[in-house]
């Protein structure tokens, strides 16, 4: 009987352990199965805030890009306001200059003389910086003319340029300023 014993015991024992290597195994595919239904539920909530994520960057990213442009673009119109700056300096330390001759007593023939030199300089550097004078005063053209007043001519033809009441400038083929002029009108 103890041999039987033994043999039932060992069959209970293999029995057992046959549950628990069972039971284990069971254990281990339920983890493995929760293990794999959770990664793919991170794959499709991935799925899911990656898109949001990348617009989320993509959308801080181009605020960035837009302040730093915004930036670039002030640095940029600063420089070239001191550019345009330090050459005018140069016309108003003339102008000084006119002005104090006229009190150091200069005659006004030399005070006008000076006065052209400035001007002239003035000039130079309006035109080296890119400004032109509109000089297209035959025709009416509405954008480089402000017509201020017409005037009746029955000798001119229509919306012809007969006064220049101010000048028009251009910056590069930019007008910046249309000339202000009269206009004739036939009856």
């Amino acid at each position: 009987m103890a041999g039987k014993k033994k043999t039932s015991e060992r069959k209970k024992g293999s029995a057992e352990d046959d549950g628990k290597k069972l039971q284990k195994e069971v254990e281990e595919k339920t983890t493995a199965d929760r293990k794999s239904s959770e990664e793919e539920n991170i794959g499709e909530e991935g799925e899911k805030t990656v898109p949001l994520d990348r617009f989320l960057r993509l959308q801080a990213e181009f605020d960035n890009y837009r302040k730093r442009v915004e930036k670039e673009k002030r640095e940029i119109i600063e420089h070239s306001n001191e550019e345009i700056i330090k050459k005018m300096l140069d016309v108003l330390d003339n102008f000084e200059r006119a002005f104090q001759s006229l009190e150091n007593g200069a005659s006004l023939e030399e005070f006008r003389e000076g006065m052209k030199k400035i001007y002239k300089l003035f000039h130079e550097i309006l035109e080296k910086e890119g400004l032109s004078e509109i000089t297209e005063t035959d025709r009416f053209n509405p954008y480089l003319h402000d017509a201020m007043m017409q005037e009746i001519k029955d000798d001119l033809e229509d919306e012809t340029v007969t006064e220049v009441f101010q000048k028009g400038y251009r910056l590069g083929s930019r007008v910046i300023r249309p000339a202000k002029v009269k206009v004739s009108r036939r009856q």
